[in-house]
């Protein structure tokens, strides 16, 4: 099912700025954009339904597979629930692990900001204050 373009796009449309004209459908549809393009290629545009949902919209088996720290398979149920490309899929998953944070496995903690190479830093430092005072007291 088919409706028309909405008028701001076709507005863009008809001032010869293809370019908005896709931009606008864009974000007023939350399509990709080889789909703008082609919609407005058409002069036409999918129905709202057939739109991706934004990434707090995502159907809850994906967020659960993400929960679950399965991305693959989260990228699959998302095309499978809305149509959308590999890479339009992949992007809003990244998205959504971006917004949450990444999955942990069971009994996994959180990695430290510092690192091991903070660590090692400190204990050079006291290695070399200590030879320094080993020295001089010598």
């Amino acid at each position: 099912m088919s409706s028309h373009l909405p008028d701001d796009v076709r507005a863009a449309l008809n001032r010869g700025d293809k370019i908005a004209a896709i931009r606008l459908l864009r974000e007023r549809m939350g399509i990709g954009l080889a789909e703008a393009k082609a919609a407005v290629d058409a002069g036409e545009v999918a129905s709202p339904q057939h739109a991706a949902p934004s990434t707090d919209q995502l159907p809850r088996e994906v967020m659960e597979a993400l929960d679950a720290g399965r991305k693959i398979e989260a990228i699959k149920l998302l095309r499978e629930a809305t149509g959308l490309g590999l890479k339009e899929a992949k992007l809003r998953v990244d998205a959504a692990t971006t917004q949450r944070g990444p999955a942990l496995a069971s009994g996994e903690v959180p990695r430290s900001r510092f690192g091991s190479g903070f660590l090692l830093v400190i204990v050079a430092i006291v290695l070399a204050v200590l030879g320094w005072l080993l020295l001089r007291g010598a």
